[in-house]
């Protein structure tokens, strides 16, 4: 005569087959989420970084549209932004709520908190433009961008380059 019924050794075996394929599961489900999340605030800090080498261009053709030099302008770069040989300066770009889209920069830290709640710190710095061998290009800066947030207690960052010159 044949049992046909579980052995206790049959049933453990099997509750611990189906944990262990329920634990490998939720660990891939979470995992999963945080790369989600990871890459979301990456592209939008790629955006932010771009919306800032934006602003730039913005500003150096509105500068030749108002008759002032490429990089000139007090009103519109900022008495701190005047672009010359040996510059290296890193600004804070900061959204202007009085007239949007208006951006102005600052020389301290700026933060941009987005609906998500995620707050994003972004700047801008300028360098000189140098050739290969090293030497200063005439008329040309490099404008890196440059955005940093806090994800699962881990500074992440995101650069982004540009080269502005006189182009008129």
């Amino acid at each position: 005569m044949k049992n046909k019924a579980f052995t206790l050794i049959e049933v453990v075996m099997a509750v611990t087959l189906m944990v262990i394929i329920l634990v490998a599961v939720a660990g891939m489900v979470l995992l999963t989420l945080f790369a989600n999340q990871r890459n979301l605030h990456t592209v939008q800090a790629v955006g932010l970084a771009q919306e800032g080498l934006e602003v730039m261009r913005f500003m150096r053709d509105s500068n030749w549209l108002q008759n002032y030099g490429w990089d000139q302008g007090a009103s519109i770069w900022g008495d701190d932004a005047t672009l010359s040989l040996g510059l290296e300066k890193t600004m804070y770009l900061k959204e202007d709520v009085s007239c949007p889209p208006c951006f102005t920069f600052s020389p301290n830290e700026e933060t941009v908190l987005l609906e998500n709640g995620t707050s994003f710190t972004r700047s801008l710095t300028l360098h000189e433009a140098l050739d290969a061998e090293g030497f200063p290009i005439e008329d040309m800066v490099e404008v890196v961008a440059t955005v940093m947030w806090r994800d699962r207690n881990t500074e992440k960052i995101v650069e982004l380059s540009t080269y502005l010159s006189n182009w008129k």
